[in-house]
């Protein structure tokens, strides 16, 4: 991701790496019928991962999605069961990291890594030049 840029402050900064999630099955488009904000799976892996006033509903959910012109949402699979998801946004030339989850039975085994670097990929080759994420800046795992 090279032509990518990133604007951290300094005491977030770290280098991106690829990775092979362990036990990840695979990243796939998550079905849009219904979209991502009506499933109650996303629901659940977002309330699992972050603490109550940052985890979301189905119309937060929604909300996110569509911040954007266009978005896209991803799953993360092992043993077939949803472990994690990302959305992300185009909007011109600026990509948006607009939200990622990993259930944290499946944290620190590469599956958010793999979930960014599929996201990356994805707004690179739609043609964003820079990539913005929102994170709280306790988020120690971001």
């Amino acid at each position: 991701m090279a032509s990518l840029r990133a604007r951290t402050s300094a005491a977030t900064r770290r280098p991106v790496r690829s990775s092979t999630a362990s036990g990840l099955a695979e990243i796939r488009a998550w079905p849009n019928d219904p979209p991502i904000s009506h499933r109650g799976d996303a629901v659940r892996s977002d309330r699992s991962a972050f603490p109550p006033g940052w985890c979301n509903t189905t119309d937060t959910l929604a909300d996110i999605a569509a911040a954007t012109p266009r978005h896209r949402s991803r799953v993360a699979l092992s043993g077939g069961a949803p472990v994690g998801f990302a959305i992300t946004g185009l909007a011109g030339p600026t990509g948006y990291l607009q939200r990622l989850a990993v259930d944290p039975s499946a944290q620190r085994r590469g599956v958010g890594r793999h979930l960014v670097d599929d996201s990356l990929g994805r707004l690179q080759r739609r043609g964003a030049t820079t990539v913005l994420v929102n994170t709280g800046i306790d988020n120690e795992a971001a």
